[in-house]
């Protein structure tokens, strides 16, 4: 569908469809935390960053006892 879509110079469809692949192929969302492509990460740990709307950058800011909190 992307092929087809780039070949019929339609932007905004082949722009959909590539995010479309991205998103398959990285298996995330865009509103989904990015530590969310690990599996070995539990849900209750995952959901507790989203709520909390804690990103990679202010996780690495953290100390360490402040992650665990």
């Amino acid at each position: 569908l992307f092929e087809i879509a780039l070949r019929k110079r339609w932007p905004a469809m082949t722009y959909r469809l590539l995010t479309l692949c991205k998103v398959i192929d990285k298996r995330l969302w865009g509103f989904a935390h990015p530590l969310r492509q690990f599996p070995n990460l539990s849900h209750v740990v995952l959901n507790r960053l989203e709520e909390k709307k804690l990103t990679v950058d202010k996780l690495k800011e953290m100390r360490k006892d402040e992650i665990g909190h």
